[in-house]
């Protein structure tokens, strides 16, 4: 797989697929791409090497152009990281990778949880949109610069409460 700066989202052409450690190099390259703090390469590895892990990447044609890296935990699931190209934001990358997080934590019958900073006012909303609460605040969560964390969560039985 590629992924490159160049990530055209056609919705009608963008799939979601398990991710494999042959998606590791494509991934920590988009990663440095679009994020202020990037996960290292063996951080990549590290997430692979993991039994249980729920990694799906965002295709446009054969190009990575999202993914998502979450882990089941006894009673949840947890979101450690979402990365979408710069040039693919806001065009639904995202939303996708969610809903197949979602998906995997309704089938497992957990609530899904997640740290996003306070200034980051796209994917608060992005997550927002998608169903998830602020259900607290992490205390100097982030580095570089300092920031609180919105701890968020995605409870299945409210989602299903108010459909």
């Amino acid at each position: 797989m590629t992924s490159g700066n160049q990530c055209c989202v056609d919705s009608g052409a963008l799939r979601i697929r398990e991710a494999d450690a042959g998606d590791i190099v494509p991934m920590a390259r988009l990663e440095r791409s679009g994020q202020l703090h990037p996960w290292s390469f063996a951080t990549f590895v590290l997430a692979f090497s993991r039994d249980e892990r729920n990694i799906y990447v965002a295709l446009a044609g054969e190009t990575i152009c999202g993914f998502i890296c979450a882990w089941p935990i006894p009673g949840e699931i947890q979101i450690h990281n979402l990365c979408v190209s710069p040039d693919a934001r806001g065009r639904g990358v995202g939303r996708l990778l969610l809903k197949q997080v979602i998906a995997d934590a309704h089938r497992r019958q957990v609530p899904v949880f997640l740290e996003v900073r306070f200034g980051n006012l796209p994917a608060l909303e992005l997550y927002r949109t998608a169903g998830f609460r602020v259900v607290g605040i992490r205390r100097d969560y982030y580095r570089d610069p300092a920031e609180d964390a919105a701890l968020m969560s995605y409870d299945i039985g409210q989602q299903r409460r108010e459909t």
